[in-house]
């Protein structure tokens, strides 16, 4: 299953329905004076399904089906309800 978010588009894994999220990393920079949060400056981007641990090495299991609705805030932001 995937679906969009802000970030992109992220997908459960079969097997232990983790979700493959892209991690970042990058260096605090200066405020941002719209949004009142640091910036990351020397952003670096990560392929969630290359740095995630694989499904035998969790040890996690997808016995039961695992059903997400997606809300959207009012802000417009997506939310996901169980």
């Amino acid at each position: 299953m995937s679906m969009d978010a802000p970030n992109g588009t992220v997908t459960f894994r079969k097997g232990d329905n983790q979700a493959m999220v892209s991690p970042n990393w990058g260096v605090s920079g200066s405020m941002h004076p719209e949004h009142g949060i640091r910036t990351l400056n020397n952003l670096q981007i990560f392929d969630g399904e290359k740095v995630a641990r694989t499904v035998e090495e969790t040890g996690c299991s997808s016995d039961l089906t695992v059903v997400l609705l997606l809300a959207v805030a009012p802000s417009g932001a997506p939310r996901i309800r169980p």
